[in-house]
């Protein structure tokens, strides 16, 4: 398949996805989303896959949702109604990482923030670069993480997570 917003490349038994919107911080936009959920899928189908990478091109792994590519409501739609296109989608793309049977193994380069960080946080395994920062700003602005990045950060707590 075709990608326009991920890089998708096999190593041995790894597959390595990249989001490929450095210009933008490879912020999260729908088709971005749809494609990295058609990766996945891709990648389970596939015997000789045995792992999935995902990292980010640039200097960034994730800056969170693309807020320009929800809109600014020209458009004529409600800001509810433009999040309520795009919240499902992103949430069955980080539901199939999350329940994927492969091991998902985030590979942080850079900065990795709000929706970024909610990614992360899909994976089984997360390895971050020296230059890797993660935040989240959703509460500064009276917002829930619309990915399910609480949930998923509560779940984590009460597991043991150790610095290597």
């Amino acid at each position: 398949m075709d990608y326009e917003y991920i890089l998708v490349e096999q190593r041995g038994p790894a597959l390595w996805v990249t989001l490929n919107r450095p210009a933008a911080l490879n912020s999260l936009s729908l088709a971005l989303a749809e494609e990295l959920a058609a990766a996945i899928e891709a990648a389970e189908a596939d015997a000789t896959v045995r792992a999935c990478i995902l990292t980010g091109a640039g200097r960034a792994f994730c800056a969170g949702a693309d807020l320009l590519a929800i809109g600014d409501g020209t458009g004529g739609q409600t800001l509810a109604e433009r999040l309520n296109l795009f919240l499902p989608p992103l949430g069955q793309a980080f539901n199939r990482i999350e329940t994927s049977r492969l091991p998902i193994i985030a590979a942080v380069n850079g900065l990795t923030l709000a929706g970024g960080l909610e990614l992360v946080l899909c994976c089984d395994l997360v390895i971050a670069a020296h230059p890797a920062r993660f935040g989240d700003a959703h509460a500064n602005y009276g917002l829930l993480p619309g990915g399910g990045g609480s949930v998923r950060l509560l779940g984590r707590s009460a597991k043991r997570v150790r610095n290597i």
